[in-house]
């Protein structure tokens, strides 16, 4: 009953957030017809999500988990990563396809490790996270003249930084060794707010601590992939005639948005992702952040429901086998 209440709750902050920006005129839903009056942009930017995004995600999440010893084809991590996309369509959060991937991973082989199967989609998260913290910052140090200008953009600046350093001190703290029970910062960890889940994360890190090159790998896989991401906002952000476009203001807040959608409310961040673009947007002199992340989400809809076709293959593969080894039987 507590859990049906929590998604009732979430449903109603969701629809709540998309109706105040619609009657404050910050989400205009009509905006969608761009993608209808430039089709050649609809087609660039819905290449660049399969052709690149999807294959350096699923590299990633392959490459972490071959890593633990989990063992199957590439093709098989680049179909298992889009129909993870299309379960985040009817799950709150962009966390929650995970789940699905796990589960399509230890249903084709039972011998594989549950826990390393769950280590291996934390470090990919976390790694995708990293690469946005590491993104914002760099964009800080080479625009510290902008960030100092504002109250708003100081508190931006020390936010990133703080995000930046304390992802940087925990990658440190994994390469470091301890005896077994006589790890200092254990004790430090545990004092945190939510210590359950940096305590998993920090002990997942551990399992990579001696693979240093596949997460600096994984590292950089992401940060092509988010290169992808900016790329696609920075096209559709000229679609609402934005004069004089600074690249390094828009690449500086875009990272910050994205990290929002992780915020287990609604699919693909729905609601709270257009509230962060429409404030972070606000904060660079840009109108319409909100109908930017709409038109965004708009395209992640349509790339990630092609990955039901792939689900339904899937089902049909595994019943397959099951005939076959029956047959054996």
């Amino acid at each position: 009953m507590k859990k049906i209440l929590i998604n009732i709750l979430k449903i109603i902050i969701t629809f709540a957030i998309l109706y105040f920006m619609i009657q404050s005129g910050r989400l205009d839903f009509t905006r969608l017809d761009f993608f209808l009056r430039t089709p050649g942009l609809f087609l660039l930017l819905f290449i660049v999500f399969i052709f690149w995004s999807l294959p350096l995600i699923s590299l990633r999440w392959w490459l972490l988990l071959r890593t633990v010893q989990i063992n199957f084809s590439y093709s098989k991590a680049f179909k298992l990563t889009w129909i993870g996309y299309f379960f985040s369509l009817g799950l709150p959060g962009s966390i929650s396809g995970d789940v699905v991937k796990g589960y399509y991973v230890f249903k084709d082989d039972k011998s594989n490790s549950k826990t390393n199967i769950l280590m291996a989609l934390l470090i990919d998260r976390f790694i995708g996270m990293s690469s946005l913290i590491f993104i914002s910052f760099i964009i800080l140090v080479f625009n510290l003249g902008f960030f100092s200008q504002q109250p708003e953009t100081k508190t931006f600046a020390w936010i990133i930084s703080g995000l930046f350093f304390g992802t940087a001190l925990l990658y440190l703290l994994v390469f470091m060794k301890f005896n077994n029970g006589k790890d200092p910062f254990l004790k430090i960890i545990s004092k945190l707010p939510a210590s359950e889940f940096f305590i998993k994360l920090y002990y997942a890190l551990k399992i990579y601590r001696d693979e240093k090159q596949i997460l600096f790998r994984a590292l950089f896989l992401s940060l092509l992939d988010q290169a992808g991401n900016l790329f696609v906002f920075y096209q559709i952000t000229s679609l609402f005639g934005v004069a004089d476009i600074s690249l390094a203001n828009l690449f500086m807040v875009i990272p910050l948005g994205l990290i929002t959608t992780v915020i287990p409310l609604a699919p693909v961040g729905i609601g709270v992702g257009h509230a962060a673009f429409d404030s972070l947007y606000s904060m660079i002199g840009y109108s319409n952040g909100a109908d930017v992340f709409n038109l965004f989400v708009t395209l992640e809809i349509i790339v990630f429901a092609v990955g039901g076709i792939l689900f339904l293959l899937e089902g049909e593969r595994s019943k397959a086998k099951i005939k076959i080894e029956n047959s054996d039987i």
